[in-house]
C-alpha cells in the first residue's frame, strides 16, 4: 500500500491541496457564529424565562425544554468561533495535546446541543399532533422528563465512546481529525466501523462517507420525516377545526332567530340566554386559543423541516455530484463539501435556534409584553443610575 493511500488529502476547491481549515471560512464564521449566538442566548432565555414564570402545562414545559436547548446551541456558537479563533493562533505541530482535548470537548458539546436541539423540536410537533388530534389523549409531563434526559445520556455514552476509540489510537492525525470532529461529526461512527468490520489501524480509511452520513447521521433524516408528517396532520386538524368553527357560528345564528318557545326550563328566558352566550364565548375563546397554538406550532415545525433538510439536501447534492459526473473524490472529500456540511450541519440549526423565539413573540401576546417590559425596565434603571452619577 503506497502512502497515497495513507494519508487522506484534503484537496480544496480549486485544486490546492490542504489539510486544514483555509483562512477565509474561519474569518467569515468568527463573527456570524459570535454574533448569531449572542442573539440566541437572550431571546431564548427571555423567553424560556417567561414561560417558567407562567402556568405549568405540557405546552409550557415543551417551549422551556425547546429555549433551553436553543441557549446551549447559542452558546456552542460561540464555542465554536472561540475554537476557530485558536486555529488561527495555535500551532499544531507544538500543541498536539492540547488540539485533541479542545478538539474532544466540541465534539461533545456539539453533538449533545446539536441533537438534543432537534429532538425538542421533534417532541414538541409530536406531542402537539397528539393532543390536536387525539383531544382526550393527554402526555404525561413526567414521561417527557424521562425521555429528554434518556436521549441526553444515550448521546453522552456516544460521544465518550468515540473520544475513547480515537484517543487509543497511538497515532492521531490531527488535520483528520479536525473533519472528523468538528466539521461533519457523526455520532456513533466508531461503532460503525466496528459494526462494519473495517479496521482503521490498518487501512488508514475510516467509513465511506456515503455509509455514514446514512446511519451515522441519519437522526436528523428521521427528525426531518417525522416532522414533516406531524406538519401535514396539524394543517389538516386545523383546516377540520376553520370548518366546524364556520358551521357552528351558523348554528348559532339560527338559535338566535329561532322562536322564543323554544326557551324550556325552570328557569326565565332572560337568564338561560345570558347563561348560553357566556357558555358560547368561553368555548370560542378556548377553541381560538387551541387554533392559535396550533398556528404557531405548525409555523416553528415548518421553519424546523426547512433548516433540519439543508444537512439532508447537500447529502444528496453530493451524491449526485460524485455519481452523475463520475467525481468519485478518491482523495476524499474537498474542503469545500467540509464547509458546506458545516454550513448545513451545525449553522444553519443556530439560525433554526435564532427564528423559533422570534416566532413565539410574534404569536404570542405574554411573551411580547414580557420581552418589552424586561427591556423597559432595564431602560429605566439605566436612566436612573446615570441620573445618580450625574448628581
Amino acid at each position: 500500500m503506497n502512502e497515497a493511500n495513507v494519508t487522506i488529502s484534503i484537496p480544496t476547491k480549486g485544486g490546492d491541496e490542504s489539510n486544514t481549515l483555509p483562512d477565509n471560512f474561519l474569518y467569515t464564521f468568527i463573527p456570524l457564529n459570535l454574533t448569531v449566538g449572542l442573539a440566541v442566548i437572550i431571546l431564548n432565555s427571555l423567553v424560556g424565562t417567561f414561560y417558567k414564570k407562567g402556568k405549568r402545562s405540557t405546552a409550557a414545559m415543551l417551549y422551556i425544554y425547546l429555549t433551553g436547548w436553543d441557549v446551549t446551541m447559542g452558546t456552542t456558537a460561540i464555542i465554536h468561533a472561540i475554537y476557530m479563533i485558536v486555529h488561527l493562533k495555535l500551532d499544531l505541530d507544538e500543541n498536539v495535546t492540547e488540539y485533541k482535548v479542545l478538539l474532544s470537548g466540541v465534539y461533545v458539546v456539539t453533538n449533545v446541543a446539536l441533537r438534543s436541539s432537534v429532538f425538542a423540536n421533534t417532541v414538541l410537533s409530536t406531542v402537539r399532533t397528539i393532543n390536536i388530534s387525539q383531544p382526550f389523549y393527554r402526555v404525561r409531563r413526567r414521561s417527557l422528563h424521562v425521555v429528554y434526559w434518556t436521549f441526553v445520556l444515550l448521546l453522552l455514552v456516544l460521544c465518550a465512546i468515540d473520544i475513547w476509540q480515537n484517543l487509543k489510537q497511538d497515532v492521531i492525525h490531527i488535520p483528520i481529525y479536525e473533519m472528523e470532529m468538528f466539521l461533519n461529526p457523526a455520532l456513533g461512527y466508531k461503532l460503525l466501523e466496528q459494526a462494519l468490520g473495517i479496521d482503521t489501524e490498518e487501512t488508514k480509511m475510516g467509513i465511506d462517507f456515503f455509509v455514514g452520513s446514512t446511519v451515522s447521521n441519519s437522526f436528523f433524516h428521521i427528525s426531518t420525516i417525522i416532522a414533516l408528517i406531524c406538519l401535514a396532520i396539524q394543517c389538516k386538524v386545523l383546516l377540520g377545526n376553520s370548518e366546524m368553527k364556520k358551521q357552528r357560528k351558523k348554528s348559532i345564528c339560527r338559535k338566535k332567530a329561532g322562536s322564543p318557545h323554544d326557551q324550556k326550563g325552570p328557569t326565565s328566558p332572560a337568564d338561560e340566554k345570558e347563561a348560553g352566550a357566556e357558555k358560547r364565548v368561553e368555548e370560542s375563546g378556548r377553541r381560538s386559543s387551541e387554533i392559535r397554538t396550533t398556528i404557531t406550532i405548525i409555523q416553528l415545525t415548518t421553519v424546523f423541516c426547512l433548516c433540519n433538510s439543508a444537512y439532508t439536501a447537500s447529502v444528496v447534492w453530493l451524491v449526485y455530484d460524485a455519481t452523475a459526473t463520475e467525481n468519485t473524490r478518491p482523495d476524499g472529500l474537498t474542503m469545500f463539501d467540509r464547509q458546506m456540511f458545516y454550513t448545513t450541519s451545525t449553522f444553519v440549526p443556530f439560525l433554526n435556534c435564532l427564528i423559533n423565539p422570534l416566532i413565539l413573540m410574534f404569536r404570542s401576546n405574554g411573551v411580547r409584553e414580557f420581552v418589552k417590559s424586561v427591556f423597559t425596565k432595564a431602560g429605566d434603571e439605566t436612566v436612573h443610575q446615570n441620573r445618580s452619577m450625574n448628581k
